[in-house]
């Protein structure tokens, strides 16, 4: 398997969870040099890492995986300590922008991964209500905006960092409530830009369309459901709460993308009711 997919494998913190609560403890970092460039890279690395070894168990967390998410966390706990007091002079100097990025970054993804585990820091196992996971969310959309804020290096980054595109396509495609998932859509269009398999203008209408299928299925189950009311109030009903939460039935089980020409394509939206029931889907063309 190649290196994006084990690296995680063998990821170690610059300090150990000890070492770690004893500079929390204290006025100031006992090691004032671990957020580094060279430890926020291998960090990075890790991270994504485990993020896509996550995607290929479909979600299946095992105790690999959550032994280096433990490990991952006290260094998120370790960077912060330095990082925090200088994020807000980010744009200070190349460097410290870069590095900030880099920061931000690996928190973002770290969010993701934390939000997959359905669990708090200090609650393992514990299932997170909506409310708690549109928290999540909101925080990955905050994360991603200050990253994309801080704007593309003069020159090539010293510090590589992971692209924000995955994690916002995250929010888009699944995330919760509505209002969450069109802040992601909106800041995949408002910083357009294409990062290898990327293209975050396609990513924008692919979610998009994905949301105007829903609501469309979210009518159908309200006419289901209000054949003994009036006409108007079946009007009401139809047009619903934008954030109403859809059925885990009426998500998104597969989608099949033909691309037509660069900026067109037929796409095949399935949700898991429709898979259930072997059907195939609805097809859509669309231009982005």
């Amino acid at each position: 398997m190649s290196d994006p997919y084990n690296v995680w494998r063998y990821y170690e913190p610059p300090l150990s969870a000890e070492e770690v609560a004893i500079a929390e403890s204290t006025s100031g970092p006992c090691h004032p040099k671990y957020a580094t460039s060279e430890n926020l890279l291998i960090a990075n690395r890790a991270v994504e890492s485990l993020l896509n070894d996550i995607g290929l168990s479909q979600l299946e967390f095992q105790a690999p995986h959550k032994r280096c998410f433990h490990d991952l966390s006290i260094a998120l706990r370790a960077f912060t300590l330095e990082m925090d007091p200088k994020l807000k002079q980010a744009r200070s100097s190349e460097a410290l922008k870069n590095l900030t990025k880099a920061f931000l970054t690996f928190k973002l993804y770290h969010t993701i991964i934390q939000l997959y585990l359905f669990c708090d820091y200090g609650t393992p196992g514990a299932k997170l209500e909506d409310a708690t996971m549109g928290a999540y969310y909101k925080d990955m959309l905050d994360l991603a905006e200050r990253i994309l804020q801080l704007g593309s290096p003069r020159a090539a980054p010293f510090t590589p960092i992971p692209s924000t595109t995955h994690p916002l396509f995250v929010v888009a495609h699944s995330g919760v409530p509505q209002s969450n998932r069109r802040l992601a859509i909106d800041l995949l269009r408002r910083y357009p830009r294409r990062e290898w398999l990327w293209d975050t203008k396609f990513a924008a209408s692919l979610c998009e369309l994905i949301m105007v299928r829903e609501r469309e299925i979210l009518a159908e189950r309200r006419r289901e459901t209000s054949t003994d009311v009036d006409d108007g109030d079946t009007a009401g009903a139809e047009k619903g709460d934008d954030d109403e939460v859809v059925e885990v039935l009426d998500r998104q089980y597969g989608t099949r993308v033909i691309f037509e020409t660069e900026r067109s394509a037929r796409v095949t939206l399935c949700t898991w009711r429709e898979w259930i029931a072997g059907q195939s889907g609805k097809t859509f063309r669309f231009h982005w």
